[in-house]
């Protein structure tokens, strides 16, 4: 029995095993953006442009008044930066999935999973992070994130557009991407 213990530990440690989707023909992957979010109860509106390099490197640019960006954020090995006009770093935040970049662009991350199991024609594969369900074809249809506020991500991908809504605590935002090249969403 104590053997047992310690298989299910070093499985739960390790990982028993990770998705693979041939990435490299997705990227780069291009879109326009515009975005609606209620954070704390007040309104925005943004739109902008995305280049996802790679499932682990991106950038994002939000445009103000005339087309000028005005804030810049830059995704990498699960590292957000953000920068304003200038290019000066305004925030810098970490995020526990280094390749969480590469879900915009359709590809679900490398991680090591706990497991996985069907649910109707879905897959729901758990990682120590949350959890993702995927279609049938290994497209990201939701994530759920575990942590003090928690974390859900909707995908939903109509001709070359993809909705996301975000859901934090009570924040929320919707972004819907143009798609001008690449991902796995066409």
């Amino acid at each position: 029995m104590r053997h047992c213990a310690w298989v299910l530990i070093f499985t739960l440690i390790l990982g028993c095993a990770s998705l693979r989707v041939s990435a490299p023909e997705y990227y780069p992957f291009r879109a326009e953006f515009s975005a609606a979010a209620v954070i704390g109860g007040e309104d925005f509106h943004v739109y902008g442009a995305l280049l996802i390099k790679s499932d682990t490197e991106g950038v994002a640019q939000i445009y103000g008044p005339a087309g000028f960006t005005v804030f810049t954020l830059d995704m990498k090995d699960g590292v957000l930066t953000v920068l304003d006009t200038w290019g000066r770093k305004l925030y810098q935040y970490s995020i526990p999935v280094e390749d969480v970049v590469g879900l915009i662009a359709g590809t679900p991350p490398r991680d090591r999973y706990i497991f996985k199991r069907k649910s109707g024609d879905d897959l729901k594969v758990t990682y120590t992070w949350g959890s993702i369900i995927l279609e049938e074809s290994m497209i990201p249809k939701e994530i759920h994130v575990r942590g003090d506020t928690r974390l859900d991500v909707f995908f939903d991908s109509e001709d070359n557009t993809l909705t996301l809504l975000i859901i934090y605590g009570s924040d929320t935002l919707r972004i819907s991407l143009k798609i001008k090249e690449g991902g796995r969403w066409l």
